[in-house]
């Protein structure tokens, strides 16, 4: 005989059946974050997994033309338009993030650039980011990807190695706080020779790369200054292209990043996911530079007349604290309109939505 309580139990949905659909719309180590921590996740929890790969001009490389691994990634062969994204979280300037270990909705679908584990916020989920790690170390490369990687290593290591990675292209326009910092990295990278006096420099950067969204190049001769510092103790990788929207470039940016994680150190550029990916879940001593020269000087006059206090302030209030002051002042620079409306939604919120209403009616 079936009770009230057999019925109800088999009307709920079975976790079996549950899903975790997950998306990025962002550039390659921006992807490899959702895709590891997505997948953890979905593994956790009894879901299955599926990751949305969409063609776009930040990362035009198809899964398969990067990994071997059948984890449920299906290549889309274009983005679709924005307005059809999938719910955004996680990201700087997205929505709040939720627990996805918890959740009880059968179907979530969600897209990020960022880890959808967060344990700094749901401290149940740290076993998770330590299976983020070892999902990594499980990823597998295409062949002539794993051999471009073994072919230089054995022609240009040294027993011991530093990682030195200068993010440029887009960054320049995006995050002009972080990606000025050659002088720093530099100075960076000459106390890790006092501890590993012997090592070799595996360098890393865009630097003369387009920007994907405007098409701008600036070079700044990054490979030329740490040989000039640094001498022929510096290698890199050479690149068939810097163009992050062609299949070549994501290829060598993957190619950059699997030599990267072969290093015994890392120097790399502040607020950098690439940067982050190099040394996550290998133990290694890391640290990322931000720019020193002209916008230091303009950091220490932001910090002193109390901008610096009052945009955390913002941080904290709409963003969970992951928006770093600095970088929400290219967010409110690109567009005063964002602030004027976070305002008029805070102190006058009655008011804002009768604007809205009386300016888009139905």
């Amino acid at each position: 005989m079936v009770t009230v309580a057999d019925a109800e139990a088999l009307a709920r949905p079975h976790p079996a059946l549950w899903s975790l659909t997950v998306a990025c719309y962002g550039g390659l180590s921006n992807r490899l974050r959702v895709l590891l921590s997505g997948r953890a996740l979905a593994e956790a929890t009894g879901r299955t997994f599926k990751m949305l790969w969409p063609l776009r001009n930040m990362s035009g490389a198809a899964y398969e033309d990067l990994f071997e691994n059948d984890w449920g990634v299906v290549t889309q062969p274009t983005a679709p338009p924005r307005a059809e994204w999938l719910p955004d979280i996680g990201q700087n300037l997205g929505q709040a993030w939720f627990d996805i270990a918890a959740a009880t909705q059968p179907e979530i679908a969600v897209s990020s650039g960022s880890w959808l584990v967060v344990p700094e916020f749901y401290p149940s989920q740290a076993p998770l980011l330590r299976r983020c790690g070892e999902l990594f170390q499980e990823l597998r490369p295409i062949p002539v990807i794993r051999e471009r990687v073994a072919a230089f290593r054995a022609l240009h290591f040294r027993p011991t190695m530093i990682g030195v990675h200068l993010r440029r292209a887009e960054f320049l326009r995006l995050m002009p706080f972080s990606a000025h910092n050659t002088g720093p990295a530099i100075a960076a990278i000459r106390k890790f020779l006092q501890q590993f006096p012997d090592a070799g420099l595996y360098l890393s950067t865009d630097d003369g790369g387009p920007d994907p969204v405007t098409g701008r190049r600036q070079y700044e001769g990054v490979r030329e200054k740490l040989r000039a510092a640094f001498g022929p103790r510096v290698v890199w990788a050479e690149q068939r292209t810097l163009e992050c929207g062609a299949t070549e470039g994501v290829q060598d940016a993957l190619v950059d990043l699997l030599l990267l994680r072969g290093t015994d150190a890392v120097v790399g550029t502040w607020f950098s996911s690439f940067t982050e990916l190099a040394a996550f879940g290998r133990g290694v001593p890391w640290v990322w530079r931000r720019s020193g020269g002209y916008w230091r000087g303009v950091e220490w006059a932001l910090r002193a007349s109390g901008t610096i206090a009052w945009l955390r302030r913002q941080s904290q209030r709409h963003y969970q604290g992951r928006m770093h002051p600095l970088s929400l002042i290219q967010y409110y620079c690109n567009s005063p309109q964002r602030l004027v409306t976070q305002q008029l939604k805070r102190w006058t919120p009655g008011l804002f939505w009768r604007l809205r209403a009386a300016l888009r009616p139905e």
